[in-house]
């Protein structure tokens, strides 16, 4: 067993300690910098480089002062921040916004979901290898011609505040090569200076702010072709989100580089979520075994998700095309519905089409392969079913459990319009956001 070193002689944490001393100086800071215009013009310049589509990530979001002016000027944002004390002073002050408990090193997106990433005086407080990490993240998490504007303060070495804060400074070449080595291109870079503080006795501060672009040719490897064009690609999958009135990516539940979870654009019910991979592929069964893997992952914390939020089990469905629109797909990308509920969607499935056999997610590949389109059931029971067929409806599924649920509207295309839909759609993510990041922290 490893020796356990006495408290004093234990190695700090910068950033534990960092996030305790927000979480204590929290109303003194949201006091001394909410309303602060000063960064205002430099936001306007930021808003207008970013591609005409997207929401903003604002990566240290504090007190929400950035967030409320981006809402303020019509533009989706999300602002996250590990400090709970920040996160109290920014819902409490930007009512209705979207703000999360998230490391900046770990973002719960899949990638390419955002126009821009806003991270203003927030790397500092990371030491250097976890700052490179977070640059690799905000660059991922941004779409082809997406933009990040990022400032650190320059200088050299560590240091910590009188209130306990990690702050690692930098020369700008250092920073520079830095952003760069994230695969972003340069395309901005100015210094400003600052006396004003949330410290008692303030010291002069210089600042490097950088703006940066992420290519725009687009990473072929999330297309089964470069022509691919289908409706959760991440070209599109949130457009229509945009185009009916909803948030787009800032309403993702989590994600990564394999799979998101997000609202249904037209819930069947409250919590109806899509478990989304993030390649493109027809369906589960076309995945690699890995993303099999995690797809099981995911399917427990969903589960935990949805018991949480709702006191309810999940049932899990499938269109599984092996070729374009068979077995009643209408969007031919691998998603797998989840649905709170005890609804017996097995038992209507077998009504029309027979009885399947028990199937794991992982046998769908065998069926895919040769050639077999499938619907996939899993009702609360947890035991998968398997129905081989060409031909079904379109959108069947959707059809059987909005007839389980009393007849609500079950098209997508049309329903998603519907003001009872949208409204459903926003309390599934103002419910869900706060209990997944909850879960999500707690790993």
């Amino acid at each position: 067993m490893a020796e356990t070193l006495p408290s004093e002689q234990r190695q700090p944490d910068p950033i534990a300690n960092t996030q305790a001393a927000y979480d204590a100086i929290a109303p003194r800071y949201a006091a001394t910098w909410f309303d602060d215009t000063a960064m205002e013009p430099t936001l306007d310049d930021f808003l207008r480089r970013l591609p005409e589509r997207g929401a903003v990530l604002d990566a240290g979001c504090g007190p929400g002062r950035d967030v409320r002016a981006m809402l303020s000027r019509g533009v989706e944002a999300v602002g996250i921040d590990i400090s709970e004390g920040m996160l109290h002073e920014a819902k409490a002050r930007v009512r209705g916004a979207t703000f999360r408990k998230m490391n900046l090193t770990g973002l719960l997106y899949p990638p390419g979901g955002f126009a821009g990433v806003w991270a203003c005086a927030s790397l500092q407080h990371l030491p250097q290898p976890k700052a490179e990490h977070a640059l690799s993240e905000f660059a991922r998490v941004l779409m082809p011609g997406g933009v990040l504007f990022v400032t650190v303060e320059l200088g050299d070495g560590e240091q910590t505040d009188d209130y306990g804060r990690y702050r690692r400074l930098y020369s700008p070449a250092e920073f520079h090569k830095m952003v760069t080595g994230a695969g972003l291109v340069v395309m901005q870079e100015k210094r400003s200076s600052r006396d004003k503080s949330t410290l008692p006795n303030p010291r002069p501060k210089t600042w490097l702010e950088i703006v940066a672009k992420k290519s725009v040719l687009r990473d072929a490897s999330c297309y089964d072709d470069s022509t691919c064009s289908c409706l959760l690609c991440p070209d599109n999958r949130f457009t229509l989100n945009r185009e009916i009135g909803l948030l787009s990516s800032t309403s993702v539940i989590w994600g990564d580089d394999d799979l998101y979870l997000a609202p249904d654009l037209a819930p069947l019910t409250d919590g109806h979520l899509l478990l989304v991979a993030t390649t493109h592929r027809s369906c589960f069964g076309a995945c690699s075994r890995r993303v099999l893997d995690r797809l099981v992952e995911e399917q427990d914390n969903v589960r935990k998700l949805i018991r949480l939020a709702y006191g309810k089990e999940t049932v899990f469905l499938e269109h599984g095309p092996a070729k374009p629109r068979e077995a009643g797909s209408c969007i031919d990308h691998s998603h797998l519905h989840c649905i709170p509920g005890t609804i017996h969607v097995r038992d209507a499935v077998e009504r029309l089409v027979g009885p399947g056999q028990p199937c794991t997610l992982h046998e769908l590949e065998r069926m895919y392969t040769t050639g077999q389109s499938y619907l996939y059931v899993e009702d609360t029971d947890r035991i998968g079913h398997a129905y081989p067929l060409q031909v079904a409806p379109t959108q069947y599924l959707r059809q059987v459990v909005a007839s389980l649920l009393g007849g609500v509207a079950w098209m997508w295309q049309s329903s998603s319009k519907m003001a009872v839909t949208r409204e459903c759609f926003k309390r599934t993510v103002a419910e869900l956001l706060p209990i997944a990041d909850s879960l999500y922290w707690s790993r």
